[in-house]
């Protein structure tokens, strides 16, 4: 990721999800104010270097994610004040509360083992990050 702090990361993994048509153009700025809405309530870096903004939103269809890494590391308010080098992003179809809870678990989890945030951090293409996450799901 080319991101150096917490807004620029939202927007990078955003344009991502814009630019492969998982989110319309016309969404963007609606699904960019509930990612940073969310974000002003408490920061999503949680911590070990791990960032997972997240937000539900009548804009997509389906559970949608975008996985972003930085060797430099990003300024992101982490709960643990150190920067994050793994940044999940994930929307919700709004109004599925149940979903986005489970959904938030199921990435918590994972990112929870310090194998799999090895593995993500050693991964050098979006094929190998998708593998890691795609080898795990279950």
């Amino acid at each position: 990721m080319a991101a150096k702090n917490r807004r620029e990361a939202i927007e990078e993994l955003l344009n991502a999800m814009v630019a492969d048509g998982t989110v319309g153009l016309a969404k963007k700025q609606e699904v960019l104010d509930g990612l940073l809405a969310r974000e002003k309530s408490i920061s999503t870096g949680i911590g070990f270097g791990i960032a997972i903004p997240h937000a539900s939103t009548p804009a997509i269809g389906q559970v949608a994610l975008a996985t972003g890494l930085s060797k430099e590391g990003i300024q992101f308010d982490a709960l643990d004040g150190k920067p994050v080098h793994i940044v999940v992003l994930f929307l919700v179809p709004a109004p599925e509360h149940q979903e986005h809870l489970k959904t938030l678990a199921a990435i918590s989890r994972l990112l929870n083992q310090k194998g799999f945030r090895k593995e993500l951090e050693k991964a050098k293409t979006a094929a190998e990050i998708y593998g890691a996450f795609a080898s795990r799901d279950k």
